[in-house]
């Protein structure tokens, strides 16, 4: 688990071609809606939030993912996980 979220936005700033894309569960991400300094740090970083229902990764569940990325207008991603096997699983196929 990320304890310094302020690291994060020094090792990726944000930069206008690229999309800051956070993968999150259900679950997991709940933990950090109470946090102010994850919220700012969202909010710098303009996160574009895909909320994963599934813990295995499905092939409509991910064409659905692609279907989002692909309407960003940014060229490139950066991803972000919040989250378990599944999450990670899903970040690793985008």
């Amino acid at each position: 688990m990320i304890t310094q979220w302020d690291n994060i936005e020094g090792l990726f700033p944000r930069q206008p071609d690229v999309a800051n894309i956070l993968i999150r569960g259900i679950a997991s991400f709940e933990s950090f809606n109470e946090d102010e300094k994850f919220h700012n740090l969202s909010q710098r970083l303009n996160f574009h939030c895909l909320k994963i229902n599934e813990a295995t990764v499905n092939t409509r569940a991910l064409c659905k993912l692609i279907e989002k990325l692909n309407g960003l207008q940014e060229s490139r991603f950066r991803i972000f996980a919040i989250g378990g096997g599944g999450i990670i699983d899903y970040s690793k196929h985008l």
